[in-house]
């Protein structure tokens, strides 16, 4: 990742959030803890920074995640904690600062206490892909070739990306269109 990335990463946030905070925007796209992610946040960035807000439904998704019950592969959570201590990583360098100085300055964290936060966080992210996965499969929810290939076009992406990037590509439709049920009302939080 690069410096000008991170920037524009810490900026989409800070602009997400002051749209939400003036009330503006609400029917735009949904910012959720998932901008830490490089493959997400690339996605953000083709939008533009004025399109970006969150609102309620991240919320009822969030609260299915939280209340969800699941045998999750600690292995996997070790990867994404990982990945997310690797993120405060690049944040911290954008400010100058060694991870130590950033997670005890900017976060008033101990070192047990910030590798504990980025636990819970991995936590979370893998709960979050096993709850869009299970609403896929009870919903029947997929993405056609043409939805796959149309968001390629529209993104202006290479149709030769690697497995992990095709990977992330449908999680992305299939998780616009349960959050657009969402929306429509035809889920919720009891679901």
């Amino acid at each position: 990742m690069e410096y000008g990335f991170i920037k524009k990463l810490i900026l989409i946030s800070i602009c997400a959030f002051l749209l939400c905070a003036c009330g503006k925007n609400k029917e735009t796209v949904v910012v959720s803890k998932d901008i830490k992610n490089y493959a997400y946040s690339q996605e953000l960035d083709k939008c533009g920074i004025t399109e970006l807000c969150e609102y309620s439904l991240s919320d009822k998704l969030s609260d299915i995640v939280a209340k969800s019950k699941y045998v999750i592969d600690e292995e996997q959570v070790s990867n994404y904690s990982i990945g997310i201590v690797d993120n405060y990583q690049y944040i911290a360098y954008m400010y100058g600062k060694s991870l130590e100085e950033y997670y005890t300055e900017n976060m008033g964290l101990t070192k047990n206490e910030f590798y504990e936060k980025c636990y819970k966080e991995g936590i979370y992210d893998v709960k979050y892909i096993y709850t869009i996965g299970a609403i896929a499969h009870d919903k029947n929810i997929s993405v056609s070739k043409e939805e796959y290939e149309k968001y390629l076009k529209e993104k202006e992406y290479s149709s030769n990306i690697d497995d992990v990037a095709k990977d992330r590509v449908v999680f992305l439709l299939v998780e616009s269109k349960i959050k657009k049920l969402f929306k429509e009302g035809e889920l919720n939080e009891e679901y």
